[in-house]
């Protein structure tokens, strides 16, 4: 059984994210994802334990939970959101960081760079937050936020976005937004899928 796996084109074996599997134990492969290559490497390791919890997480909350700890630590980011779409606002669900960030807390989708993602299905990347208009000054002066990397989820039809954020001013490599959007399309079906079971468990 296969199905079509967080970045373009990639087919992930069910048995790959199955939570009795271990990932480590794969055979030696050296993935090649849009000029990103994982090898054996500690990134590839995170990634097939953050597929493993993903594919067990049983609720929406589990779900950002699991994705906002996972992309903190793949990309090594000072801290980590899962923003979703509701109707025209953006609610902070999740995250994960060295200090409160903004959850729990509904922004217009116009007013911050989640809903600019939302809206334009493209990812953003900001080196140093005072310098791009698209930043609610506001909202970030008390944070340690200096710079940042946003993607929506999925790109095709956003339902949300998955930011990562760093306590310094730098460039998010492109080989890091490719792994950031790979996060986000695995996160997608996760939610669906959730959200399905929810649905279908509910009494006739």
């Amino acid at each position: 059984m296969a199905w079509q796996g967080a970045a373009r084109g990639q087919i992930v074996n069910a048995r790959q994210i199955d939570s009795r599997y271990d990932p480590i134990a794969m055979p030696p492969v050296t993935p090649k994802i849009s000029g990103f290559h994982l090898g054996q490497s500690p990134t590839l390791r995170g990634l097939g334990t953050f597929l493993r919890r993903l594919s067990v997480a049983d609720s929406v909350e589990d779900v950002a939970h699991v994705v906002a700890q996972g992309a903190r630590t793949l990309l090594e980011a000072d801290g980590a959101t899962v923003v979703l779409r509701e109707g025209g606002l953006c609610r902070y669900v999740e995250e994960s960081a060295i200090s409160p960030l903004w959850k729990g807390r509904r922004f217009p989708l116009e007013a911050c760079i989640s809903g600019w993602c939302m809206l334009h299905r493209a990812s953003a990347v900001i080196p140093d937050i005072t310098q791009d208009p698209r930043i609610p000054q506001d909202a970030y002066a008390s944070t340690f936020v200096k710079s940042l990397a946003m993607v929506p989820v999925p790109q095709d039809e956003p339902l949300g976005a998955i930011g990562a954020y760093w306590a310094h001013e730098r460039e998010t490599s492109q080989q890091e937004l490719e792994l950031l959007q790979m996060i986000a399309n695995a996160t997608s079906p996760a939610l669906e899928h959730v959200r399905l079971r929810s649905h279908w468990s509910q009494p006739v």
